[in-house]
């Protein structure tokens, strides 16, 4: 099964590509037109059908396919229903068939959601343990960077907290250790680093263990710094300023990392990426000096607002009395 992101992500491909399938078959204006209000009208739709899918879903893991079932043909009926009344009595036209599909989504979710709330078992959906997944809630309103990178909401913080708690010995161990875990989930884009081609060119296995050690090893080591200044600074939130020495530390380690290993897409970055800015560093800057300005913008689209808003999150947190009793 799809994860709630991905399916969302799909469905605003498919949107698009359905659009653009019309005009690549050369349709009548008359149906393109129409093509076209529709999908817009009809993706409103997509919460509704998200949430009937998934709680479906869950609803038929415990053996009980009838009620899912009759929401289903209900749903559907009242859709039929609504195309009637919509389209041959209110004459909306394709616009009417969207808003009684809609409809019928929607009331579809609600009525799963009130199984999914009545019901007095283990898989009962609570309000007060709903939260949201940060690094998912990221890649959805940040997506990914080419060549791995992203803004991932405060997610490098319980790292600096370790070495502001437990010193900078303990923080630097956790860091590494949480390296390694960043370097396994990442999985795929370390696999692609040993493929011919992903360096533009050179030595592939050299420069795929360098990319490990310094994007990983080293970057994620680099945020057990967090805690240097604990307990030196009188004024002001020491925890916030950890923060941003550790962070920053990670940021020149993926600088120098793309300096060194990336630096033969420069090109490609500021000409297909970012064509207006890119117009000016590329007539300015050319060799290495391009390969630096490339390295520092590319990596700094995703830390330099991660360290700004780690920083203010810690500063936020250092004023609880459990963490500033350690200042």
């Amino acid at each position: 099964m799809l994860e709630p992101h991905a399916q969302s992500d799909n469905i605003i491909v498919a949107a698009h590509k359905t659009t653009k399938n019309f005009f690549i078959l050369n349709s009548s204006s008359y149906i393109s037109d129409r093509n076209s209000v529709y999908l817009k009208i009809y993706f409103l739709g997509a919460p509704g059908s998200l949430i009937y899918n998934f709680g479906a879903s869950i609803v038929r893991s415990t053996g009980d396919t009838k009620r899912p079932l009759y929401i289903l043909s209900f749903s559907g009926l009242v859709n039929v229903i609504l195309n009637l009344v919509l389209v041959v009595g209110f004459h909306f036209d394709v616009a009417g068939v969207a808003i009684a599909t809609i409809a019928a989504q929607y009331l579809s979710a609600v009525a799963v959601l009130w199984i999914l709330f009545s019901k007095k078992q283990e898989y009962k959906l609570s309000l007060k343990e709903l939260v949201l997944h940060k690094e998912l809630v990221g890649k959805m309103v940040f997506p990914p960077m080419p060549f791995g990178g992203q803004l991932t909401l405060v997610s490098m913080l319980p790292i600096v907290l370790v070495s502001y708690r437990h010193g900078v010995k303990w923080g630097l161990t956790t860091g590494l250790c949480y390296g390694f875990v960043q370097m396994a989930l990442g999985a795929g884009t370390v696999t692609a680093a040993f493929q011919p081609g992903y360096f533009g060119d050179g030595a592939m296995i050299g420069k795929a263990l360098l990319m490990c050690l310094m994007d990983y090893v080293l970057a994620y080591t680099a945020l057990g710094l967090g805690g240097c200044f604990r307990g030196r600074l009188r004024k002001g939130p020491a925890l916030m300023w950890g923060s941003l020495v550790a962070l920053g530390a990670r940021y020149l380690a993926h600088i120098f990392s793309g300096y060194i290993l990336f630096s033969g897409w420069a090109e490609w970055f500021f000409t297909d990426v970012m064509p207006g800015l890119g117009a000016s560093v590329l007539s300015t800057f050319s060799g290495f000096g391009l390969a630096a300005v490339y390295s520092v913008v590319y990596n700094g689209l995703y830390m330099i607002p991660e360290i700004v808003i780690t920083a203010v999150a810690a500063a936020f947190v250092s004023a609880i009395p459990q963490i500033k009793k350690y200042d």
